[in-house]
């Protein structure tokens, strides 16, 4: 059995149009109480080479995007209870603004630069690849999704020195001809968020694929506390969590068309 994973984006005290962000006062509580029930983080790396499942009470915490708030915002707190997460950076907009997404009133985000990325990896966060331009994977031609991720990871490896083999699917989507070309470049995982994408096989137990797919869990806005618990310790197999998840997702659907449009009339 794998653990839960959750999904985060942003976590910043100012005011952001949509969901896809809590306050750290929100991330404070939903720490504390992992914490205090006793639950420990575990890494995704972890998660692949385990033969007998998840310890119990392991969770895995992953951050999509690479916002420099996690600097600030979350690393303290998580340090706090000796817990460790991953970080998903979107490649070209390292050290930039986040001018890949659409913004309400042209509310803008820094991301971490690479001085702070090497400092979140020797804290013992791991690191991965959210591919190069925040593009949707599936839309993009072969040649096109190829460079993409290579792109992303030989960029990664070389400022970082370390290996990159997770990959966080932008929009949480992904298609066969994604996951076929992430196993090809050497990537050991996928993450999505809201689809359930399979392969051949698709988790910890299936010890004879090389590349794994792991369904997330996204923290948001709207959540209480009481809905972060149920989060957490819903089934692998909820239908309500997955339900949940697909509806929030559908949304993204915005941002997919229109960065789609330059595309669609060049």
């Amino acid at each position: 059995m794998l653990p839960p994973i959750l999904a985060y984006h942003l976590v910043d005290s100012r005011f952001d149009f949509g969901v896809t962000w809590i306050t750290p006062r929100q991330f404070q509580r939903q720490i504390q109480w992992l914490a205090e029930n006793g639950y420990h983080t575990c890494a995704l790396s972890d998660c692949l080479s385990s033969q007998k499942g998840a310890p119990a009470r392991a969770i895995v915490i992953t951050f999509d995007d690479g916002y420099r708030a996690l600097l600030p915002r979350v690393l303290p707190i998580l340090q706090q209870f000796n817990f460790a997460a991953t970080v998903f950076p979107v490649v070209e907009y390292i050290g930039k603004q986040n001018r890949w997404d659409y913004n309400l009133f042209g509310r803008r985000h820094e991301h971490l630069h690479w001085s702070e990325l090497r400092e979140l990896s020797a804290a013992g966060w791991e690191i991965g690849s959210h591919s190069m331009r925040h593009a949707y994977l599936p839309g993009l031609s072969a040649r096109e999704l190829h460079e993409d991720l290579h792109q992303s990871k030989k960029i990664l490896e070389e400022h970082l020195q370390i290996s990159i083999v997770h990959l966080s699917l932008p929009f949480g989507r992904g298609n066969q001809k994604v996951l076929d070309c992430a196993r090809e470049l050497g990537y050991r995982s996928v993450s999505t968020l809201g689809q359930e994408l399979s392969c051949a096989k698709t988790n910890a137990e299936s010890s004879g694929s090389d590349l794994f797919v792991f369904h997330r869990r996204g923290v948001y806005l709207h959540d209480t506390l009481r809905s972060f618990r149920r989060r957490v310790q819903a089934p692998a197999d909820s239908r309500r969590e997955h339900a949940r998840q697909r509806a929030i997702s559908f949304f993204s659907l915005g941002t997919i068309i229109w960065k789609a449009l330059p595309r669609i009339f060049r």
